[in-house]
């Protein structure tokens, strides 16, 4: 059995093959190209497991090896502590990282949503962007104006709370509101 670890990128991916024992059996820098891939699975010759860290452009390489019968897992980024805290990150130390977790078992999978939901789950992400980037961009309310004779029920300054012992029907606090806020321009 053989364990591909690869190191993913936009154009190139960095992949390191190795054996039950650990050793180094194949590495090598491809680009992008699911025929060069596919060339490089198929140069090892036996059943091999391949994993890959979880980034953005994933999708296109889990559908390749699916579609070739070549398993794939799709390692969860935040919790690869052992990747994130290396003193030295290069493709080659990644991608040889995630072979041998590989083959010990030891890989935080993450969710590989299936191709079905993957369009609705991007629409909902970008939604969220910029949901998230709307509300950042809208100014905040302006501070209720109360005068301390005069003040209203809602009001958080400490010298203007409405006293315990003193009942007002809503009627009047929307009147005191009121008279507040015109008092205040």
């Amino acid at each position: 059995m053989f364990y591909t670890g690869i190191d993913l990128h936009q154009d190139n991916a960095f992949f390191v093959t190795v054996d039950d024992t650990g050793s180094v059996v194949k590495q090598q820098r491809l680009p992008n190209d699911p025929g060069t891939i596919l060339d490089y699975f198929h140069g090892i010759g036996a059943e091999h497991t391949a994993v890959v860290e979880c980034t953005s452009g994933w999708y296109w390489l889990s559908d390749l090896c699916e579609d070739n019968g070549i398993p794939l897992l799709l390692a969860h980024a935040k919790y690869l502590k052992a990747i994130s805290y290396a003193k030295v990150k290069t493709d080659k130390v990644d991608a040889t990282t995630l072979a041998r977790l590989l083959r010990l078992g030891a890989i935080p999978q993450a969710h590989k949503i299936s191709r079905e939901l993957r369009d609705l789950r991007d629409v909902m992400r970008a939604r969220l962007r910029l949901v998230t980037r709307r509300i950042r961009r809208t100014p905040p309310l302006p501070p209720l104006r109360c005068s301390a004779s005069d003040c209203c029920a809602i009001c958080t300054h400490a010298h203007m709370r409405l006293p315990i012992n003193k009942p007002r029907t809503l009627q009047a606090d929307a009147a005191v509101l009121v008279v507040s806020a015109r008092a205040g321009e």
